[in-house]
């Protein structure tokens, strides 16, 4: 499993977590994407896929990081400071899941998930201090 290295996990977690995050603002501009002819996620795949695809994130972005953490053997600064941004960056993609259609809980989602990775970000900088 020589391709499970921490700067691959590091960069698929990365990746991961954006991703949901774009998911979900791509959600909140659904009406005027269409009045512009923007072909996004929601658009072409509908709401139920996307809310499919914002719940695997939101669960897969924390288990990369973990994985990260325990294949470069992370400190314990790392795996709390990793733990709150995962609390933080799942509840708020769960909230968006099951409230899809409520722009609020879209917005909420966004900023927090925002906070979750510059976190989660601090983290890695203390993978190995």
């Amino acid at each position: 499993l020589e391709y499970l290295n921490p700067a691959v996990l590091y960069g698929l977690t990365i990746f991961t977590a954006t991703t949901g995050r774009e998911i979900v603002k791509a959600v909140m501009d659904i009406e005027g994407d269409r009045r512009y002819g923007y072909v996004t996620i929601p658009i072409k795949y509908g709401l139920e896929k996307t809310r499919v695809l914002i719940l695997i994130h939101g669960v897969t972005a924390p288990v990369l990081g973990f994985l990260t953490g325990f294949y470069s053997n992370a400190t314990l600064a790392y795996y709390t400071l990793f733990t709150v941004s995962s609390i933080i960056y799942l509840a708020s993609m769960l909230k968006a899941y099951v409230k899809t259609s409520d722009k609020q809980t879209l917005e909420k989602t966004r900023r927090r998930t925002l906070y979750a990775m510059l976190t989660g970000l601090i983290a890695y900088l203390l993978i190995k201090t």
